[in-house]
C-alpha cells in the first residue's frame, strides 16, 4: 500500500485510475462493455494495478541492493510472474512466501478484528466488498499454486511464524548453496 500510495502522488488518477483504487476495484476502473464488475473484470483490474506497483517494488529493490541494506516487502500485489526478478539473480536473495486465509470465515473476522485495532480502516467497506476480495484472494492461491510459491496458512499467529521462519531459512540455504 506505501508504494502504490507514492504511486499516486506521481500518477494522477486521470492518467492511472488503477490506481487510485482498492485492489479489489481496480477492475472498475477498465473500460469494458459491460457495466457490472464480473470476476474476470475484477481480476483484470487487480492484475494491471499489480503491474503498475511493481513497477516501484523493482525501483526499491534496485535501491536496498545498491546501498547493501535488507529488505522485506509484503503485500497483495506481489504476484508470482510478475516478482520475478532474473535481473537482480545474484545480487539479492528472493524468497516469495503467501500467507493466505483459507476459510472465508477466517478472512472476514480479520477485518472486524482490524477494524476494532485500526479505526481509520473502514471495516464495513472491506466487509462489503468481501466477496470481490475473496475473488482476488483466490486468484493469487491460484498463481502461487501455479508458479510453485510456498504457502502458510496464516491463522494462528505463533504457528504462521514458526512456519514461515522456516520456509525462509529453508530457502536461504539453498540459494546460498548455489
Amino acid at each position: 500500500d506505501s508504494i502504490r500510495e507514492v504511486m499516486r502522488l506521481s500518477f494522477s488518477k486521470e492518467i492511472v485510475p488503477t490506481l487510485h483504487v482498492s485492489s479489489f476495484e481496480a477492475g472498475s476502473q477498465l473500460f469494458f462493455n459491460e457495466k457490472k464488475a464480473s470476476q474476470e473484470r475484477m481480476v483484470a483490474g487487480f492484475v494491471l494495478q499489480s503491474q503498475q506497483v511493481c513497477v516501484g517494488i523493482r525501483a526499491m529493490v534496485r535501491r536496498a541492493i545498491a546501498e547493501g541494506t535488507n529488505l522485506l516487502i509484503e503485500g497483495v500485489h506481489l504476484l508470482p510472474f510478475l516478482v520475478r526478478m532474473p535481473e537482480f539473480e545474484g545480487h539479492a536473495y528472493h524468497i516469495p512466501l503467501l500467507l493466505r486465509l483459507q476459510e472465508g470465515e477466517d478472512h472476514m473476522n480479520r477485518f472486524r478484528i482490524r477494524g476494532k485495532l485500526q479505526q481509520r480502516r473502514a471495516e464495513k467497506h472491506y466487509l462489503k466488498h468481501f466477496e470481490e476480495i475473496r475473488t482476488v484472494h483466490e486468484y493469487y492461491h491460484q498463481q502461487a499454486q501455479q508458479f510453485d510459491l510456498d504457502q502458510v496458512d496464516n491463522v494462528e499467529l505463533d504457528q504462521t511464524i514458526q512456519q514461515s521462519l522456516q520456509i525462509v531459512l529453508s530457502n536461504l540455504q539453498e540459494q546460498l548453496a548455489n
